[in-house]
């Protein structure tokens, strides 16, 4: 394990996402959430409801974060999130926290929500 490095006057990358803006009760909701300016950070993970962690540490071997254990699935340095919408209203995804790696292997974390609206049928 190692630790996060907090980098000074980093800003965080531009997060791009595609997705619905609405969908019906009863769709699938499906959310791809990416960097996206041209950057040397790649996504390596993701997850939501993380407990914070002091130090924050993460495993460089497989990519976790202490504390986050309800990870997202990440392909090809993007964020694929589905899920079934249940109940009509507007919504709010859990906050989650993208972990990405430069070239000079320095991971660093970023926080990121969207909303969502979920109409009656």
């Amino acid at each position: 394990m190692i630790w996060l490095r907090t980098v000074v006057n980093f800003p965080p990358p531009k997060i791009g996402r595609i997705s619905k803006d609405s969908v019906v009760v009863g769709e699938e909701v499906l959310v791809k959430i990416f960097i996206e300016e041209a950057s040397d950070l790649k996504i390596v993970d993701a997850f939501f409801d993380c407990e914070l962690v002091a130090p924050a540490l993460v495993d460089t071997s497989t990519y976790k974060i202490s504390g986050c254990s309800k990870g997202l699935i990440v392909e090809n340095d993007t964020i694929v999130i589905a899920f079934e919408a249940m109940t009509p209203g507007v919504k709010e995804f859990s906050e989650i926290t993208i972990l990405t790696k430069d070239i000079d292997r320095v991971f660093r974390t970023f926080k990121y929500s969207f909303g969502y609206t979920v109409v009656p049928d």
